[in-house]
């Protein structure tokens, strides 16, 4: 799978990839400039994440799950 993955980054340009001919076999991947351009987006994704990680960890946010919860919830959305 994870070969897979980075076929198609190097096949869209994102990664570029290196293969040493050395025992054992060593390949190295780097980001290229197209790769590169997509940090600002993994940052803000990551901001978000630990954002979120930190509202999660806030006891009032643990709510345990339940069917009149999640029929209370459905009934917010709908009004």
């Amino acid at each position: 799978m994870l070969a897979q993955q980075l076929k198609e980054m190097e096949r869209e340009g994102l990664i570029s990839k290196t293969v040493y001919p050395e025992v054992p076999p060593k390949t190295e991947y780097t980001l290229t400039a197209f790769g590169e351009s997509l940090m600002p987006v993994l940052d803000a994704m990551c901001d978000w994440g630990e954002r979120y990680l930190e509202k999660l960890e806030r006891p009032s946010c643990r709510k345990p799950y339940s069917k009149d919860h999640a029929a209370e919830a459905d009934h917010r959305k709908s009004t």
